[in-house]
């Protein structure tokens, strides 16, 4: 019998997992599933504080635009009360055969009041500066799974060729942080922080043992240019953690007792 081909683009890289055949390998998925919501909770414990910074900093810009606007309307007004040398007891009585005729606004401009009009432009600039003031964000709720996590997932790729098969497949809702008002060229309300929430693709990558970081970056990177997702790594083989998280994966350390069941802290 000939030697069976290599059927995914990964293996035709050279790389083959011999995990599978492992039944620690199982083991560690197991706990993965069992587990699940503890894991959630370790991965996305609270709003990143670069994204804080970024909306606030961007609504910052925004309300520094909107006060110079501002500026530049009350400018504007002040020269058009300076130039309106046409005042209402300056204008000639209309009378005679002119007395119902409508003349044209050049000669008959509408009265403007120019000190109202400063005053709501300063006015806004006062409540634009107050808005600033933002309070502390509300308090992220929990990431949760929704349907069944399922084992060896095939990964396509545009063509619907298969990359290579994910340990574990798990979609979740994720709450996401947004302000209000942010980003707009006008803003009319005071901004606040509001929450709505986002679904993304979990992929777990269960290691009984830890390979070559070079196996493990080439086999993790494979997926990615398929599909995006975020990329997990669960060992009890933790030496390498920091440097996986470095390159943009998240770990976590399985217990090597499978019923243990709290799963350690682990940040991306």
């Amino acid at each position: 019998m000939g030697q069976i081909k290599a059927k995914t683009m990964i293996e035709r890289a050279g790389f083959v997992d011999a995990d599978l055949k492992n039944p620690k390998h199982d083991d560690v998925i197991k706990w993965i599933v069992n587990n699940l919501n503890d894991i959630l909770c370790s991965l996305f414990e609270d709003w990143k504080q670069e994204d804080i910074e970024r909306y606030i900093a961007s609504l910052n810009r925004d309300i520094d635009q909107n006060i110079q606007d501002c500026k530049n309307s009350i400018e504007q007004v002040e020269k058009d009360k300076a130039n309106n040398l046409l005042s209402k007891s300056e204008r000639p009585e209309k009378t005679g055969i002119l007395a119902n005729v409508n003349l044209d606004a050049r000669y008959y401009p509408p009265e403007r009041n120019f000190d109202e009009e400063i005053w709501k432009f300063e006015d806004r600039i006062r409540l634009l500066g107050e808005w600033r003031k933002l309070g502390t964000p509300p308090k992220m709720p929990p990431v949760k799974a929704y349907g069944i996590p399922q084992w060896e997932y095939i990964i396509e790729n545009r063509n619907g060729y298969p990359v290579g098969s994910i340990d574990l497949y798990v979609r979740i809702n994720v709450p996401k942080l947004c302000l209000t008002g942010e980003g707009d060229r006008k803003i009319v309300k005071k901004p606040e922080w509001s929450i709505f929430t986002d679904t993304e693709k979990l992929f777990f990558e269960a290691k009984t043992k830890m390979p070559t970081l070079g196996e493990l970056f080439r086999q993790l990177n494979f997926y990615k240019t398929a599909i995006q997702g975020l990329y997990v790594v669960v060992s009890p083989d933790d030496r390498e953690a920091e440097t996986i998280r470095k390159q943009g994966f998240g770990f976590i350390h399985c217990p090597v007792k499978v019923e243990e069941t709290t799963a350690q802290r682990a940040l991306f």
